[in-house]
């Protein structure tokens, strides 16, 4: 389980529930478009154009505009905006605009949910030796562990050296566990052991373990520490996806995208004016 804050992550994070729509062959109608904020008229470097009766803005001038911090990633071809608890997530040629709102109040309450938010869990890295039917594996088990009585700094070294479990390398912060999901041995092994605390050597049907624990948390693990891996989970489970009656597309270099969509996935007011052909954004009160 590797601990690290949950930041600008989020907006990257969107590309996972994001889909490949078809291109949509746009209609351009004339320019002339004002678009306004607040009352203050907004300029941009490329006019706004209605296409398919949409009116299409630049995406970064608008996504600033609304207050929104922008990332683009050239690979995919994606926009990603994030305005306060709010990320928007929209692709050249798609017809769909991927918006997530992510409050912690609402992190936390979905992690009540988990099992690891009780309990007594633990965090422990180990070495496994394999049995051997002449001896060796446990003789060297008791070799490293002689070493390591030693130098207990060399514990990371001998891991990379002689450990024999395949599934260390995808966990190198180590196993974190509760009762019943290890080997009842290991498991006892681990929780008799001080934290930071080298155990002896723990016989299991799998070998002989040396047991290194990281941590131990008695009611449950710190929402902080796992606040990456429930937003990964949130925002798979809760993207809203808000249909484009035209996809963002390039127009004069620069990418365009639905003003109405964009404007409203940021919870604010569009109104348009037929007449003076003016849009007037509204922010949230």
């Amino acid at each position: 389980m590797k601990m690290k804050k949950c930041s600008k992550k989020i907006i990257s994070l969107l590309l996972a529930v994001i889909l490949c729509a078809s291109l949509v062959v746009p209609t351009f109608a004339a320019g002339g478009v004002s678009v306004y904020l607040d009352g203050e008229k907004l300029t941009f470097d490329v006019e706004p154009t209605i296409v398919n009766g949409s009116t299409m803005v630049p995406m970064r001038a608008i996504f600033e505009a609304l207050g929104a911090i922008v990332e683009w990633d050239g690979a995919t071809r994606t926009a990603y905006a994030q305005k306060g608890s709010i990320s928007v997530g929209v692709t050249i040629g798609d017809t769909t605009l991927y918006k997530i709102d992510l409050v912690e109040e609402k992190l936390r309450e979905m992690y009540k949910l988990f099992p690891e938010s009780t309990g007594l869990w633990i965090q422990a890295q180990h070495i496994l030796i394999m049995k051997t039917e002449d001896s060796i594996g446990k003789k060297t088990a008791e070799m490293i562990l002689s070493e390591l009585r030693k130098d207990p700094t060399r514990f990371d070294e001998f891991v990379e050296k002689y450990n024999e479990d395949p599934g260390v390398e995808q966990q190198p912060a180590g196993y974190v566990f509760t009762e019943g999901d290890m080997v009842d041995s290991f498991y006892k092994g681990a929780l008799n052991t001080k934290v930071g605390a080298i155990s002896g050597i723990v016989e299991s049907e799998y070998g002989y373990h040396i047991i290194k624990k990281v941590n131990q948390w008695d009611d449950g693990i710190p929402f902080e520490l796992v606040a990456d891996q429930v937003a990964n989970i949130y925002i798979y489970n809760n993207t809203e996806q808000i249909k484009l009656n035209v996809p963002a597309q390039l127009i004069g270099g620069r990418t365009l995208v639905p003003l109405r969509a964009v404007s409203e996935a940021l919870d604010c007011e569009v109104k348009w004016d037929g007449v003076t052909r003016t849009v007037n954004i509204y922010s949230p009160k």
